[in-house]
């Protein structure tokens, strides 16, 4: 069992999603003796948790919860991976309810703040995700992945002055980075075309009735 604790330490510590490996050596070595492990129990479990989210297995997960819940009734932390197992089960509203009793007691929790975000766009509530990550970032500036995946999102609601300034704000904090430049080179040529093909169709509107 040794081994085992030691390989998902090493996953975990190194952020390597193998979750199929981390249900395998929860099957194999953890579950039979989690009796015997100390105070890293509860962090295998939340990392088993997940992986077993990731690979569908939601009978695993909800042991996992059950045995997290039991322990931590009041935890932020666990009604969060709860929310998690409501999202997998599309639960949507009760997982999005969960989240903002969290926000309520914690208003600059990220993780809870990015699952809501993410029920948005899963449900295809763009508009919703987009406001949900605007009060995010007014909280977590620095969060270049945020600023990242907003830019998208404008970028497929055709907002493209919204999106070139989410890109200006990545390339302030990577200022070096030359794809960056040329993604906002990008945006902001066809955000100048859009902007003059509507002048045009402004011009024509006004002077046509002049024709006739």
């Amino acid at each position: 069992m040794n081994e085992a604790i030691l390989e998902l330490r090493q996953i975990r510590e190194n952020n390597l999603r193998e979750s199929a490996r981390v249900v395998e050596l929860w099957i194999s070595y953890i579950e039979p003796k989690l009796h015997r492990l100390g105070q890293e129990k509860w962090t295998l479990l939340e990392q088993v948790l997940i992986a077993a989210l990731d690979v569908g297995n939601l009978d695993i997960a909800q042991v996992c919860l059950g045995h997290l819940r039991r322990r931590f009734p009041d935890s932020s932390r666990v009604n969060r991976l709860y929310g998690m197992c409501l999202e997998t089960t599309h639960r949507f509203d009760e997982a999005r309810a969960l989240y903002s009793q969290v926000l309520e007691k914690d208003t600059t929790n990220s993780v809870a703040r990015k699952r809501l975000i993410a029920i948005h766009k899963a449900q295809g509530r763009i508009n919703e995700a987009i406001e949900e990550l605007n009060k995010y970032l007014k909280i977590f500036m620095s969060d270049s992945e945020a600023w990242g995946e907003l830019g998208e999102m404008y970028l497929a609601q055709g907002d493209y002055k919204h999106a070139a300034f989410c890109v200006e704000e990545l390339i302030l904090a990577n200022p070096h980075n030359h794809l960056l430049h040329q993604r906002l080179g990008e945006v902001s040529r066809v955000w100048t075309k859009r902007c003059s093909r509507q002048f045009n169709n402004t011009l024509d509107a006004l002077f046509t009735p002049w024709l006739f």
